[in-house]
């Protein structure tokens, strides 16, 4: 948690308040150069930046690319 509020010190009180709106509404918001997104999995809900968020779906969609070469297969 302190590392977060270090962060967040950066920042400037009107910057904070748009951040928490956006957050609010749902809102993508870009911290220190990245895009968040939210995901759920088994029913929690995460915030991670968008690069992440990517790569797991890259990785899903070579997951589902193999399962599908190793089901032709049998």
């Amino acid at each position: 948690m302190a590392a977060e509020i270090e962060s967040l010190r950066n920042y400037s009180l009107t910057e904070l308040e748009e951040i928490l709106e956006k957050r609010s509404k749902g809102i993508p918001v870009t911290i220190d150069s990245y895009t968040t997104t939210v995901i759920e999995v088994d029913g929690t809900i995460y915030e991670i930046p968008e690069p992440v968020n990517e790569l797991l779906n890259s990785i899903y969609r070579m997951y589902k690319k193999e399962v599908k070469k190793n089901e032709s297969v049998k």
